[in-house]
């Protein structure tokens, strides 16, 4: 069983930097839920997931209004969580099934 979940983490230096915009407007484009949440990565540092930044950038390359980049924000955010339920699952299955077989 092959157990994959490659999402790339980017600091947010480097994703102001693919945006184009300073730590303001970007802490306003998440209050008006047009860029997705950061994820935690230590106490004090936080990271975004490459693909939704990317997904961002076509969608507005794409022209597309806010209400449909705050569908799009809040889908990622839904399919990141999803994608990281499973793997997690997925993870336990497979330690439990080593388990069992190593126990055997």
């Amino acid at each position: 069983m092959t157990i994959t979940f490659s999402h790339r983490v980017i600091r947010r230096p480097e994703t102001l930097s693919l945006i184009g915009c300073s730590k303001t407007t970007l802490h306003y484009l998440q209050k008006q839920r047009l860029f997705v949440k950061p994820i935690n990565i230590g106490q004090r540092a936080v990271g975004y997931l490459e693909h939704e930044v990317q997904a961002i950038i076509a969608a507005r390359a794409a022209n597309q209004s806010d209400s449909e980049i705050r569908f799009l924000v809040e889908k990622l955010e839904e399919t990141r969580t999803h994608s990281a339920n499973a793997f997690l699952k997925s993870v336990v299955q497979y330690s439990l099934t080593e388990k069992k077989e190593f126990a055997a």
